[in-house]
């Protein structure tokens, strides 16, 4: 009897033992499986801040990073292709390794010159490409009527506000004299100085 326990007992211990080695074995399989379902989400950021990767297990969802930034030119979203034509959808699965690509719009400066006369606003305005500047209040001058804001120093070309801007430019002021306001500065002044003023018009 007390044989038949000991087999028993020692077929016991060698079962432990080759399921022990047998799992010992399987456990690397296992750990080979699991990195087999993790995948890279890469970000491209098109020369603006760089942007760290980030593993995601498959079926799971990227986490969206911070905006990156660049000179001149303001973040607009993350895309799928190079050519920035398809939308990333971060609440997408990830089941495979993929590369993110930022799109950008560049940011053009329009200046406004007052032409000797003094801005009611700031000299610049920062727009976005395929965006309308602001028309700003208008300037003012003294003994001078605003006449609009022209594209060219010979005032032939008048802007319209209502184009969208797609390179930086400058606008100038253009001025006609105001000639009711200088003949009664001209009735104001004494008569022995009155003959020292010639009108003229001026822009």
């Amino acid at each position: 009897m007390k044989n038949q326990m000991k087999k028993l007992l020692n077929l016991l211990l060698i079962s432990c033992f080759v399921l022990g080695i047998v799992g010992c074995k399987q456990e690397p399989e296992d750990k080979l499986d699991i990195l087999d379902y993790v995948y890279m989400v890469n970000f491209e950021s098109n020369g603006g801040t760089e942007i760290k990767p980030q593993t995601v297990v498959y079926g799971k969802k990227v986490t969206k990073p911070t905006n990156p930034s660049k000179e001149k030119f303001v973040f607009e979203s993350w895309y799928t292709d190079k050519d920035c034509t398809k939308v990333f959808n971060f609440d997408t699965e990830i089941k495979n390794d993929i590369t993110l690509y930022a799109g950008w719009k560049s940011v053009h400066t329009v200046s406004f010159d007052a032409n000797g006369g003094i801005l009611s606003g700031p000299e610049t305005q920062s727009v976005i490409s395929g965006e309308k500047a602001t028309e700003p209040s208008n300037p003012s001058k003294e003994n001078y009527v605003f006449d609009g804001w022209y594209t060219d120093t010979e005032f032939t070309n008048k802007y319209n506000f209502d184009l969208v801007v797609e390179n930086s430019f400058t606008l100038y002021a253009k001025w006609f004299l105001d000639v009711e306001d200088v003949i009664q500065n001209i009735g104001t002044t004494s008569s022995s100085n009155a003959s020292d003023y010639t009108i003229c018009e001026f822009t």
